[in-house]
């Protein structure tokens, strides 16, 4: 079997920060480390366009797009099919992997990557309500996607679930493959940080004469991710516990919110109201914090929640959606989405901090949780792809036309068009007469790297 080339496509990507964003370079640079090529292809982000590099040889291609809504491009009938034609011939790509609903990029390049003959997959990381009009606008261009793709992958058995009845999709074309983290980047505190956090609480300790317990939380301020919950829990727990000090970060159209209640209630030495904390810095972040709050409404896995208690935070959370599939119970408390449910789980977790042993969580979630894992299965599912038969013709029109006679028509002449648009550029732009783009191996580069080590050492002997 020759070689994998996978190209990664969705709207979101670095410079953008966000959940979609780190699993995509996560994911990649594990898959790099594996011996698959793996590129990217994203829209321009400002002056960030064309060919940028990074880790390992990671080449990401940021082509121009015209945005439409929340850093997703606006949504066309033919995509850039002569430029995403060249790149793919080019890198010589066998395996195209979509990332989010969300993203049009990724629909369409998707359509483009079938036209040609490469093997697909979708990663959904997102849940949607399918009441929702918004949401039903995504579901009928998704429904549209996976006729097409080989399989789709989803982060949690809730993903899965919401996916399946969203797109009626065969349940036996989804495979579940959890997010991971990276617990190199999210220690427990240092000797030295467990001093200077012990020192900086000594000062309030001595006003108040009580230990502190600092409540992190970590999270957008939107209605999704509970901000009116935060709202109506930080006074009662501040009123309750005298001890108690909060340490929110993140922005969002609800900050406003708690900044008003922080006024009003005059806490303003009890919580500390945060900008958006940039995922470098999260680390340092969590470690401030004993318990990291998380109230979110829905949540597909619940990132955060894996590197608070890899950081060595005990959790109280919501229990929503994919957040029980997350941690084991003697990590978290979990409590229902309304206030009273949450005061009860952190006055809980409050009240026995002192009794919670979280010296081996960290290690725990190394076991539990790696991306190197997730690459491995990632590759299984790769290679069960491209051993199967590519769906022929017939079989997609019957699929098409099962979600309506309208829409079967649409997406089929849909289909006719963009075979015969890659007919005429086989012709006026033949594959033969493009050069093929040189691959960067890791594998060569670690063991020149190696080399050079060994040369400079028997040099120093010498």
């Amino acid at each position: 079997m020759s070689r994998l080339c996978v190209a990664m496509v969705s709207d979101f990507f670095y410079p953008n920060i966000g959940g979609v964003e780190n699993h995509i370079f996560e994911l990649s640079q594990q898959l790099i480390k594996h011996g698959v090529k793996v590129i990217i292809i994203t829209h321009s982000y400002g002056r960030r366009k064309g060919i940028r590099w990074m880790n390992n040889g990671l080449k990401i291609y940021y082509i121009p797009r015209l945005l439409f809504i929340r850093q997703s491009t606006f949504p066309t009938a033919l995509a850039p099919f002569a430029l995403v034609r060249n790149i793919f011939i080019r890198e010589q790509v066998n395996i195209f992997h979509g990332h989010t609903s969300y993203s049009t990029l990724c629909h369409e390049v998707l359509r483009l990557a079938h036209t040609m003959g490469i093997r697909s997959c979708i990663t959904e990381h997102s849940l949607t309500e399918t009441e929702h009009s918004g949401a039903s606008a995504i579901d009928y261009l998704t429904e549209w996607s996976v006729c097409l793709v080989d399989h789709a992958i989803c982060v949690s058995k809730a993903c899965k679930a919401n996916y399946i009845k969203r797109t009626k999709i065969d349940e036996d074309k989804v495979i579940v493959i959890n997010n991971a983290v990276d617990t190199n980047k999210f220690s427990p505190r240092t000797e030295q940080e467990k001093q200077d956090i012990y020192q900086e609480k000594l000062k309030i300790e001595n006003e108040t004469g009580e230990k502190i317990i600092t409540i992190s939380i970590l999270s957008r301020l939107t209605f999704r991710k509970g901000a009116e919950l935060m709202v109506g829990l930080i006074p009662i727990i501040c009123n309750k516990y005298k001890n108690v000090r909060f340490f929110v970060g993140g922005g969002g159209v609800k900050k406003i919110d708690l900044e008003n209640m922080v006024s009003e209630q005059k806490l303003e030495s009890r919580v500390t109201l945060f900008d958006n904390i940039p995922h470098i810095q999260a680390r340092d972040f969590l470690i401030k914090g004993d318990i990291l709050l998380s109230t979110s409404l829905t949540e597909a896995f619940g990132i955060v929640l894996l590197e608070g208690a890899s950081c060595g935070l005990y959790v109280v959370s919501t229990n929503v959606d994919g957040v029980p599939e997350v941690l084991p119970p003697h990590m978290v408390t979990l409590a229902d989405p309304n206030v009273d449910s949450l005061v009860v789980a952190l006055s809980s977790a409050i009240d026995r901090f002192y009794t919670i042993d979280t010296s081996s969580f960290h290690n725990e979630i190394l076991s539990l949780y790696s991306w190197s894992s997730v690459a491995e299965k990632t590759i299984a599912v790769y290679r069960d792809m491209v051993q199967s038969e590519f769906p022929k013709t017939p079989y997609l029109l019957k699929k098409f036309f099962r979600l309506g006679w309208f829409r079967g028509i649409i997406f089929t002449a849909h289909l006719y068009l963009f075979q015969l648009i890659r007919s005429i550029m086989n012709y006026v732009y033949p594959k033969r007469e493009m050069d093929i783009a040189p691959s960067f191996s890791f594998t060569n580069r670690v063991s020149r790297f190696g080399e050079l080590c060994e040369q400079e050492e028997r040099q120093v002997n010498d």
